[in-house]
């Protein structure tokens, strides 16, 4: 099978995480705490909420009206099959949320010195469930082309989904993009298997 497909870095602007504290009550749930911050080290707002879910308590600081475009803009191009201007709330909590679990995965993948792999396929055409995972690899195990392909095979594998948003950690650092399948055709060779 040949896959014609898009490859789209992301990234997630200036904003950066200060403070964050991730809280699991008596129940197992988790819950987190956080400030988000833009490049000078201002603090925009603070969120207070569950780590799953958008909703969220949020405290406003220092953040305007430019910065709340730049975020919805930036989550756009992320995941542009989601309308992020409809709950404010729910778009700053999930960007908040989302910076934190990057530094958070950005720290483990250093401090273990492995190479985290995280994906999340899912389909633009159509509302599916989404498949998310998180893989650990030794260092020299994968690289960031090997792990191209891999996710790549995990499109061809599921043909309901085509789109696959990667964020590939190594040493602390952090590559984000996604791949969109255009096209999948079946070899003539491979038509009889």
């Amino acid at each position: 099978m040949m896959i014609n497909y898009q490859k789209h870095t992301l990234h997630y602007g200036d904003y950066r995480i200060g403070r964050v504290i991730w809280i699991t009550d008596l129940k197992g749930e988790t819950n987190v705490k956080l400030h988000l911050l833009d490049q000078k080290g201002n603090l925009l707002y603070r969120i207070t909420g569950s780590s799953n879910e958008s909703a969220s308590d949020i405290v406003y600081e220092h953040i305007s009206q430019e910065q709340i475009a730049d975020i919805q803009r930036i989550l756009s191009q992320t995941d542009p099959f989601f309308n992020w201007y409809d709950d404010l709330v729910g778009t700053l909590g999930y960007f908040g949320r989302e910076l934190a679990k990057i530094k958070a995965i950005r720290r483990l993948s250093k401090t273990e010195e492995n190479i985290m792999v995280e994906y999340e396929l899912f389909s633009s055409k159509e509302e599916r469930d989404t498949i998310h995972n998180l893989e650990c690899f030794e260092i020299g195990e994968i690289d960031q082309a090997q792990t191209e392909r891999r996710m790549l095979f995990k499109l061809i594998a599921h043909e309901e989904m085509d789109v696959i948003n990667v964020k590939y950690y190594e040493a602390g650092e952090v590559s984000v993009y996604r791949l969109v399948c255009n096209e999948r055709t079946v070899s003539r060779e491979n038509e009889n298997d």
